[in-house]
């Protein structure tokens, strides 16, 4: 008899830490995207607050359970839209939510539904974008979206090479702020979800599921970011400067997972700043299985890494995983390398390539 498998282990153990969800609250997991789209009363950059439309609920655990039924999908439970929508749910709970807790376990979903939705490599840039231009460039999709049921099929046909149009010209922004890319995601999302039960011309469908893929990866990059310039001064610092360790920890898991060279940029900015070893350690052990061979280690973060391994640091544990992270990195032989041998591979390096993958 086999045991379960590594999905359905995750799922056993997501429910036996925060309890199923009750069949009043979701059924599947659309219906707990639905039920997070309701979480907040506001939406902002900076933080959200609850809302209070069910006084009886308790936010911090309505999120966790919903966020659990999402966690748990299999790689064919969503499709594109779905996939966008619940992207953007469970990134704006990690870079949004009041709650420490909340926020890690928004960022652990984002990068769990990530790695289950087949979307093929994302790299992450970002761009000022001029809001009235997005607002005229927006009008085709927010036409769809806001028709009556009778009147999204016309519109969906009639209007179909300027869907298409603007859905390539939205999917090709590389918005700055995540807000901006939030509502982005969302926007296309739930058009795509329209002209997909349409008879709209199938380049029509192509270019709204694209642009899906390519906004769900620049929200929950940007979710994910840390803001230094937060971090430095007053106010709550978001992504992998949170405050909070596990949120911290599952910022930098989405990271790595939507786009691993440009995450070693990130940590590179905030890395000297992460005091507690232990979130150093999920991090190491993240960049030792993101695939990417030393190379692809931003410079900004080479030195860091190496110093973690100087004989001084006096957390053992760290000094042991810095070794093996960058042994990992470099492909060298754990047992026959030394740390002379290594510190001389990690300081030859040369420059920053972003497609340096391990064999």
């Amino acid at each position: 008899m086999t045991g379960p498998t590594p999905r359905l282990r995750h799922r056993l153990l997501a429910l036996l830490g925060v309890g199923a969800c009750p069949l009043t609250a979701c059924s599947g997991p659309m219906d707990a995207v639905a039920n997070l789209e309701g979480l907040y009363a506001t939406h902002g950059e900076e933080a959200a607050t609850y809302s209070t439309e069910d006084p009886e609920r308790n936010s911090v655990e309505f999120g966790i359970e919903n966020l659990a039924e999402i966690w748990a999908c299999e790689e064919d439970d969503l499709d594109d839209f779905e996939f966008a929508r619940a992207i953007a749910a469970a990134s704006e709970i990690g870079r949004s939510d009041p709650s420490k807790i909340l926020r890690a376990r928004g960022y652990e979903t984002a990068a769990a539904l990530w790695r289950s939705h087949p979307g093929g490599p994302f790299r992450f840039e970002a761009h000022p974008v001029d809001e009235n231009d997005v607002k005229k460039m927006c009008e085709p999709l927010e036409a769809v979206v806001a028709a009556t049921e009778d009147e999204r099929e016309v519109l969906a046909l009639g209007r179909s090479a300027d869907i298409a149009a603007a859905a390539k010209s939205v999917g090709a922004l590389r918005p700055d702020s995540f807000a901006t890319a939030r509502r982005l995601l969302v926007l296309v999302a739930r058009c795509g979800e329209v002209v997909e039960e349409s008879d709209a011309a199938p380049a029509t469908k192509q270019a709204l599921h694209a642009a899906a893929l390519a906004l769900a990866g620049q929200a929950a990059f940007l979710a994910a970011k840390p803001d230094v310039e937060i971090a430095a001064g007053a106010g709550r610092a978001h992504g992998a400067a949170d405050d909070g360790s596990e949120a911290r920890a599952g910022a930098g898991h989405l990271l790595l997972a939507v786009d691993p060279a440009s995450a070693t940029i990130e940590f590179g900015r905030v890395w000297d700043r992460l005091r507690d070893p232990l979130v150093k350690i999920v991090l190491l052990k993240g960049l030792g299985d993101s695939g990417l061979a030393a190379e692809g280690i931003h410079p900004s973060l080479r030195g860091p890494l190496l110093h973690d391994l100087d004989p001084d640091e006096e957390n053992a544990a760290l000094r042991y995983w810095s070794k093996r992270t960058l042994t990992k990195l470099l492909k060298l032989d754990p047992e026959k390398a030394s740390e002379g041998e290594l510190r001389a591979k990690w300081m030859a390096l040369g420059d920053w390539d972003v497609g340096a993958r391990r064999s």
